[in-house]
């Protein structure tokens, strides 16, 4: 409003706050009032002339009262900080894309504190390890690692921390809550905070049990055609030496 417009600041005020607004702003007040709070200070919202809403700081305080303790005089200040809110409001939703991308991403994705706990992991990390959610966030990955492949991905976890890598990547085998061994290639990177200090760990787990297990197929089957191949390859040799040698001299 202009300073020259004739309103009842107050009856104008009490009539713009939020209606969701208006109890937490009374009740901040009356416990002032009665002396059971040294101050009244809370956020809320207020109607702007534009017919917007804006966001304000209350921070108020009796500076006088009578013989019996009544407030006579109060005092305090009201801060625009609809900036601040947006500011906030911009952040949680950035948080929440985030968390959603996390938690709906195909590929096993999770978080790991410095220790090697989990501090977050989606449906797709559990199903991949067989876990509920709650039980896999008790454990470390190192409990769920099989043992032949621990070394090297602790070393690379001490080559993050050094600084002397960015990321790393390493098939390795995790231990399926039901026993069974399964397959992933695992991406980690490292992130700092402002003042550059490791935070946390972003791990990426690609289910690669399938891919493992048709190498292994393909393997046996090469060899298996090797063995049952050399016996009856070795006795055509033999009978193409001799006719290439003592006998080539009989043939027409």
């Amino acid at each position: 409003f202009g300073a020259t417009e004739n309103i009842n600041p107050q009856a104008e005020w009490a009539a713009r706050v939020h209606p969701d607004d208006r109890q937490m702003v009374e009740l901040a007040d009356k416990a002032c009032f009665a002396g059971r709070s040294p101050r009244s200070e809370v956020e809320y919202r207020l109607r702007h002339k534009d017919g917007g809403w804006i966001w304000l700081r209350s921070n108020g305080m009796v500076t006088e009262r009578d013989a019996s303790g009544e407030a006579l005089r109060f005092v305090g200040t009201q801060t625009d900080i609809t900036d601040l809110k947006l500011a906030e409001a911009a952040v949680r939703a950035s948080e929440e894309r985030f968390r959603s991308a996390i938690e709906n991403a195909p590929i096993a994705t999770a978080l790991l504190d410095l220790e090697g706990r989990w501090l977050k992991v989606n449906d797709a990390a559990c199903k991949f390890v067989g876990y509920q959610q709650d039980e896999l966030m008790s454990l470390k990955f190192q409990s769920i690692t099989h043992p032949d492949d621990l070394k090297s991905d602790e070393e690379s976890i001490r080559q993050l921390l050094r600084g002397e890598i960015e990321t790393y990547q390493l098939e390795k085998r995790y231990i399926h809550k039901n026993g069974n061994i399964v397959w992933a290639l695992l991406s980690v990177s490292l992130a700092r905070d402002e003042a550059g200090t490791p935070a946390y760990f972003i791990a990426q787990i690609l289910d690669i049990t399938h891919r493992r297990e048709m190498d292994r197929l393909q393997g046996e089957f090469v060899s298996n055609v090797s063995h049952e191949l050399r016996t009856p390859l070795t006795s055509i040799r033999g009978s193409l030496g001799l006719l290439e040698g003592t006998m080539s001299s009989d043939l027409p």
